[in-house]
């Protein structure tokens, strides 16, 4: 997809899936895939759910639990350090540095956003880099294993490798604890809806799905116009960057009844 060349420290994502169109897009795909499955996903949320028992009885004595940091982030960060087998320590840490690089992602980006977000990324790849080097040392049987020996044998380059490795340590788990804080504020706001969750499984599904109308993690995504378009009596030429507003999608009126709620 063109147009990585203005997405400054953000262009690391150009060597990954979010940044490839057909057929690179499956080619690296294809790494990831197994790790993935329903029948793996529902392992993972084992390790998941067991993190979250482990932080309720620590807290047990104190009767105090942060939302995000305690129930959102470590859990999914430990689930996804699990998935690629890399030590689980520094949560915060990655959550704080992949934070930086957010608010250049903003419609009118304010001064030094560009510079946070190149400290956050610099952070963050140098901690790859390390856990890479150490995954070369003394190999095991982890996904950043299997993206190694990828790369070793021809099929993805080490600036694929590394960058497929660089998002899914330090995102590729940021959306589901979102996720997860955001249901939590529906749950202490509309406690009718968090019994609803508790006591009717059937209705779990819809609701995580309305949490994800409702607040989504991701408000927009760009795409780069490849050839000249008329949409509802807009010329949009070839080359123009288009943003789609994904929140103001889910708060549309004529699709959906009370969008605000």
């Amino acid at each position: 997809e063109p147009g990585w060349d203005k997405a400054g420290p953000w262009s690391v994502a150009s060597s990954t899936i979010i940044g490839r169109d057909l057929p690179d897009h499956t080619r690296l795909r294809r790494q990831t895939n197994r790790w993935f499955t329903p029948k793996v996903v529902r392992d993972w949320v084992a390790t998941t759910s067991a993190t979250v028992n482990e932080v309720l009885d620590s807290a047990a004595s104190s009767n105090r639990i942060d939302g995000w940091l305690d129930l959102s982030v470590r859990p999914t960060h430990t689930t996804m350090c699990r998935i690629l087998q890399v030590p689980d320590d520094g949560a915060v840490e990655v959550m704080e540095n992949i934070a930086d690089t957010m608010p250049m992602l903003a419609a009118r980006p304010r001064p030094g956003s560009v510079e946070q977000a190149a400290r956050g990324f610099t952070f963050l790849t140098d901690r790859v880099d390390r856990l890479i080097a150490d995954k070369r040392a003394i190999p095991g049987d982890g996904l950043v294993d299997a993206l190694v020996n990828a790369q070793s044998r021809g099929e993805i380059s080490e600036e694929e490798m590394r960058a497929t490795v660089v998002m899914l340590y330090s995102l590729g788990h940021m959306d589901v604890g979102y996720i997860i804080a955001a249901g939590l504020h529906i749950f202490t706001q509309l406690p009718e809806v968090f019994h609803s969750y508790r006591t009717n499984p059937e209705f779990r599904d819809m609701i995580v799905n309305e949490i994800v109308r409702y607040d989504p993690p991701e408000l927009s995504f760009y795409r780069t116009c490849l050839t000249d378009v008329t949409i509802r009596g807009v010329d949009i030429p070839a080359g123009s960057s288009i943003r789609f507003l994904l929140a103001a999608a889910n708060r549309a009126p004529n699709f959906f009844d009370s969008p605000h709620q």
